[in-house]
């Protein structure tokens, strides 16, 4: 089992893809901010509903109806809210990040050797590119992509027993995987490891099966 980490310069294509990746921020954070703007003026009709049944309650006609609709719309409005904000934050941080990268001009490499690969348990994992590398010592290198995002051949060839990771330093988004030794069969992680970002480098304590 061997893992190392170096830094180079970018190369023209890695600065293409990594441009791509922030154009893609940006652009999930706008519609975000746009959602967030709807949400906020269709909360402000739910107000209005709500004042005017309260009023109509208090008058004797009874608009309970239009009463429950605005309350919910707007415990709906509220999650929203939330939700919209929070993936607006994280794409802002995104943005961020990739901006430095950028900047900085340099590309990490993770060059690892080892058989010892395994499959998240968590259901949130289902249907995804998902594995976790052990890298010794109780540490793993977290491999966590929409399977649509990684191309068809390394679907098929990963995990294999040499690979090597390029990738963002700040971002640690990934820009190639490529597979470089024989196929492994990945083993069941029995314990579950909640939601981990695609690139981080994670310890558990308990020793996997």
């Amino acid at each position: 089992m061997s893992f190392a980490r170096s830094v180079r310069p970018m190369t023209g294509v890695e600065r293409a893809e990594a441009r791509g990746q922030l154009a893609d921020a940006e652009s999930v954070a706008t519609i975000a901010w746009r959602g967030l703007g709807d949400t906020v003026s269709v909360g402000c009709i739910a107000l209005v509903l709500t004042a005017a049944s309260l009023i109509g309650t208090m008058a004797g006609t009874g608009v309970h109806p239009a009463k429950l609709l605005a309350t919910l719309v707007v415990v709906g409005m509220a999650a929203t809210v939330f939700r919209v904000g929070r993936d607006y934050r994280a794409m802002s941080e995104l943005r961020a990040a990739l901006g430095a990268d950028l900047e900085a001009g340099v590309v990490e490499v993770l060059e690892g050797e080892t058989d010892r690969f395994f499959v998240p348990s968590d259901a949130l994992y289902r249907g995804r590119f998902a594995y976790l590398v052990e890298l010794g010592g109780g540490e793993f290198l977290v491999l966590n992509r929409r399977r649509r995002d990684v191309p068809a051949l390394t679907d098929a060839l990963f995990p294999c027993r040499r690979f090597r990771i390029t990738r963002l330093p700040m971002a640690r988004t990934m820009l190639s995987l490529e597979t470089l030794g024989e196929p492994v069969t990945p083993k069941r992680f029995l314990h579950a490891i909640g939601p981990q970002e695609d690139g981080a480098i994670v310890r558990f304590e308990e020793p996997a099966a």
